[in-house]
């Protein structure tokens, strides 16, 4: 077996370019030739084999991945302040609003006549308070001119007083009722896109009831239910990675509470640092390994190869040549295997072929009518 290892290992020397598609013949000598020629030499830059390529994928499915929900980082909502009848309805669920636009408006009948009363009252104030004051000033002049005693100068200058008081709480109550039936019209604190509406045409809603919820999009952030036994190694600035419907990003810690939680959970915040999941999705963050070069990948099992001192590796497609990149096994799953390694989701990795290369071989990725 191993002269016919060296005469294949001769003919594919002299040859410049050799296609290994992944055929069962090629893949049944990974155990034994991947040991040999992991310690050759590299091959001659004119040398070039072909190969059929994949790409490492992300893997978010061991026992130290968390289920989080995602969240915006400044969630909007708008609320009643008065209760009452709605009127009329200016935004709708996928509407884009900016801050000020008016979203609904409640009937504010009663409203506007609290304020005409209050109008009214300061009216009456104000003329109270002027026949108060000229009497003020009439009791000075006759108390000067020795017609009135200062006792009753006295009482003029209070009734003076207590009028120009009057007229300031008259006044603060009419700012107060104009305040309030401005809150019949429901504005939206921010702009962002309408995400939730409760609010319907004609429904009576009670003061503090929630009409709409308004997603940013000034950024992302991510609450997970950490396990307590993961709670101890999580720390402020850790990057991990999450996945969601098959697509993934990366998320860095941003706090974790120090209490445990209902279920043995501690609540953990994210910072999303790539990838744009929508408000409200459920994600899948993966913290094992998440902070440092190895991290958990998946790939083909076909692309794992062995060193003659027992080391698994696969090689890594870098700039047109097979580097080995050193892989620990942790899980086989069908076809694909759960590895930790200094390998990035969407890498090239050798997937077929890889028992015939040597470290730093020129390689071209087989495409279809090659």
């Amino acid at each position: 077996m191993q002269s016919r290892i060296t005469q294949l290992t001769t003919k594919l020397k002299k040859r410049p370019a050799v296609y290994l598609g992944g055929g069962a013949v090629l893949l049944s000598a990974v155990g034994l030739a991947s040991g040999v020629f992991a310690s050759e030499e590299p091959a001659p830059a004119a040398a070039t084999i072909y190969v059929t390529a994949e790409p490492v994928r992300a893997d978010t499915s061991s026992a130290n991945g968390v289920t989080g929900i995602v969240q915006s980082v400044t969630p909007l909502q708008a609320s009643a302040v008065n209760g009452g009848r709605i009127v009329a309805i200016k935004a709708q669920i996928g509407d884009r609003v900016e801050a000020g636009q008016v979203l609904a408006v409640i009937d504010g009948r009663a409203a506007a006549l609290r304020v005409v009363q209050a109008e009214s009252d300061v009216r009456r104030a104000e003329a109270l308070a002027g026949e108060r004051a000229t009497a003020a000033n009439r009791a000075d002049t006759l108390v000067a001119s020795g017609a009135m005693a200062e006792a009753e100068r006295d009482a003029a200058r209070a009734e003076a007083r207590s009028a120009a008081n009057a007229l300031a709480a008259a006044r603060a109550a009419a700012a107060l009722a104009q305040t309030d039936a401005g809150f019949n019209v429901i504005r939206a604190p921010g702009a962002g896109v309408v995400a939730s509406r409760s609010a319907e045409l004609g429904g009576v809603v009670t003061p503090g009831q929630l009409l709409f919820a308004i997603e940013s999009r000034a950024g992302g952030m991510i609450m997970a239910a950490v396990p307590v036994k993961l709670a101890p190694s999580i720390r402020p600035g850790m990057r991990v990675r999450y996945e969601v419907d098959g697509i993934s990003g990366t998320a860095r810690v941003v706090g974790a509470s120090p209490r445990i939680e209902g279920g043995g959970v501690a609540p953990v915040r994210l910072t999303i640092e790539s990838g744009a999941p929508a408000p409200g999705s459920i994600v899948r963050v993966q913290f094992s390994g998440a902070d440092a070069d190895a991290q958990m990948v998946r790939l083909p099992i076909a692309a794992i190869q062995t060193d003659a001192r027992g080391q698994r590796f696969v090689y890594r497609i870098d700039a047109g040549r097979a580097t080995p990149t050193p892989i620990t096994v942790r899980a086989l799953n069908g076809a694909d295997a759960r590895v930790s390694a200094a390998l990035r989701p969407g890498t090239p990795i050798v997937a077929a072929g890889g028992a015939f290369l040597r470290p730093g071989q020129h390689v071209q990725i087989a495409k279809p009518g090659v």
